[in-house]
């Protein structure tokens, strides 16, 4: 796909402005060559994005002033929900359909502005350190990746979808046939599904060409506290799933809580918290029920008390 000629575009159709902040950008993080005021035609013939003096597919996308004008298919559409499932209405929805390196950029802002940032106090300081819930590295390598490797023949976008306790990424197409999850998680060569996408994302510095890329989220994601990115290939998709939390369901499972413990630690994600009576309510038990589910998941530190008496709540440890 990337290499076959956009028949209809022209090198008039290449943002100029966008290829001089490539040439800057890959020259400070690679040592690119080329000047910086190089003509875009001798870009283009050095990056393998010009066949028979028109544009590559993957030109158009990478440096176009228009991607959406030739190729439709190649946007990216953010959503974020107000709870853990995929329901109206949405918190917010943006669809991104520019060059590949700003729609990357403006989707990664998306789920850094999406997600909480924790207030933290700074000891002998009113200052505060503020830290995302999920490491951003994660999330970059996650969108880029989706970018990268997806399959531009399908009318699908890349999807982002924000929940309360995850983060998921979705591109049409699967994994290729060098590769699979399990090899995803150890160390592994590279085989990029659009190498001329892929070349000038790696000399902006969006994207590593050595493999490691995954293993650098799972790393991350383990010093954070966090369980390991799930990555999942069918026939159709790619996903990732990053955990905003630690109490995911295989988490919750593993912890041997019962069926009403779970619905109520769902409840919370969504509600922020719950209290004795509304756990009740919730899971359909006596008073006594309830205070011994609770104690017990008090116990195993998933939730903790906020208040005392009767106006008692409580929420999921942080």
């Amino acid at each position: 796909f990337d290499e076959s000629i956009c028949r209809k575009a022209t090198l008039a159709d290449i943002d100029k402005e966008k290829v001089k902040w490539f040439l800057k950008t890959a020259k400070a993080q690679r040592k690119y060559p080329l000047p910086v005021h190089t003509p875009v035609r001798d870009v283009f013939i050095h990056l393998n994005l010009l066949e028979d003096k028109k544009p590559t597919k993957a030109g158009i996308l990478l440096f176009g002033k228009n991607p959406p004008g030739f190729l439709r298919q190649a946007k990216i559409k953010c959503i974020q929900f107000s709870g853990n499932q995929v329901e109206k209405p949405f918190s917010s929805y943006q669809i991104y359909d520019e060059n590949l390196f700003e729609q990357i950029d403006k989707a990664v802002s998306f789920v850094l502005d999406a997600i909480k940032f924790p207030v933290i106090q700074q000891e002998h300081t009113a200052q505060v350190k503020r830290e995302h819930e999920i490491p951003v590295f994660a999330i970059q390598e996650a969108i880029v990746n989706a970018v990268a490797h997806r399959d531009y023949n399908k009318t699908a976008a890349v999807q982002v979808m924000v929940f309360v306790d995850r983060v998921e990424i979705s591109n049409p197409g699967r994994l290729t046939d060098s590769l699979t999850i399990e090899k995803l998680k150890k160390t592994h060569s590279s085989y990029p599904t659009n190498p001329l996408i892929a070349q000038p994302l790696y000399l902006a510095d969006y994207i590593q060409q050595a493999g490691s890329g995954t293993l650098e989220m799972i790393k991350q994601c383990r010093e954070k506290g966090l369980p390991e990115p799930e990555f999942i290939s069918d026939r159709y998709e790619f996903r990732t799933i990053l955990a905003r939390d630690i109490f995911t369901e295989d988490i919750l499972a593993r912890m041997n809580l019962n069926e009403r413990q779970i619905k109520a630690v769902q409840y919370i994600k969504n509600k922020t918290s719950i209290s004795r009576k509304e756990y009740v309510l919730l899971v359909g038990i006596s008073p006594r029920q309830a205070h011994l589910d609770i104690s017990e998941l008090v116990k195993k530190k998933v939730l903790v008390a906020i208040g005392k008496g009767r106006s008692v709540r409580y929420k999921l440890r942080s």
